[in-house]
């Protein structure tokens, strides 16, 4: 598995280590093609949000003859026939959409249209030995936000959003090749020490944003990621699942009791 950064600012840390970089992509700049040339071991996601002008489009294609080290990220029309498609595919190594699936036929119509990468999100965060299979048919990888908590139905309790805890990176190591995060510099910072070293000592919250209410990472049980990463939601479409309630209880009683996991990092 690989970690992305978003370089926001210059004095970032760990900029050399992460094996991944994205930015955002700003006519203005003329340091992007020296910045990927310094930081050429490593592979850049370069966010799209400029209209494709004949200037933009020329700036593409000649980088991607110097280099095919990078990948575009765009928002745009996801039909695998239409122009918008074939334009992104002549001028972009690969490409990817930074809108995120949280539903099937989401998933589907992107890797119909030929992406090298999808960001997985909300009900699919819960299939991913099924989301895995069906990349798999189409050569395209895997990426989650970590640190973001995401549901696409009103009012979700926290414990059922899909994130992922830094304790549980390992249960997601056979399904998602990259994990990258949300925020400014310095919660990047601290979610990229936490997720490489695969511990974090207190509320998730302080880490994962969008994560209301009291859920201690030291008083989790250990299988909690294992579980949330097959459940496919059954709680919610007919099934009588009770984990996350018992997942609560079990913190519940770490709490009375004054207990912590220790995680053995």
């Amino acid at each position: 598995m690989q970690f992305c950064l978003y370089y926001c600012a210059p004095d970032m840390q760990y900029i050399d280590e992460a094996p991944q970089l994205s930015f955002l992509y700003k006519p203005q700049d003329d340091t992007i093609e020296e910045f990927i040339k310094q930081h050429n071991t490593q592979h850049h996601y370069i966010l799209m949000t400029e209209p494709f002008d004949a200037t933009n489009t020329a700036r593409l294609k000649a980088l991607k003859e110097q280099s095919d080290n990078w990948t575009l990220v765009v928002t745009g029309d996801m039909d695998p026939k239409g122009n918008f498609v074939k334009m992104v595919k002549d001028i972009a190594p690969q490409f990817m959409f930074g809108t995120p699936a949280a539903e099937w036929y989401q998933l589907q119509t992107m890797l119909q249209c030929g992406v090298s990468e999808v960001i997985i999100t909300g009900f699919l965060g819960f299939c991913m030995p099924d989301v895995r299979k069906e990349c798999n048919k189409f050569g395209a990888k895997i990426r989650v936000i970590a640190n973001f908590a995401s549901a696409t139905w009103f009012d979700c309790p926290a414990i059922k959003k899909f994130f992922i805890r830094p304790e549980d990176v390992k249960h997601y190591l056979d399904y998602v090749d990259t994990i990258e995060f949300e925020g400014d510099k310095t919660l990047q910072e601290v979610c990229y020490r936490a997720y490489t070293k695969g511990e974090w000592f207190g509320e998730l919250g302080e880490i994962i944003i969008g994560l209301e209410g009291e859920l201690d990472s030291r008083r989790l049980p250990m299988i909690f990621g294992s579980i949330r990463s097959n459940c496919r939601m059954r709680c919610i479409s007919g099934g009588a699942c009770q984990i996350c309630r018992a997942m609560l209880k079990f913190q519940d009683l770490m709490i009375k009791t004054d207990s912590i996991i220790d995680s053995g990092v």
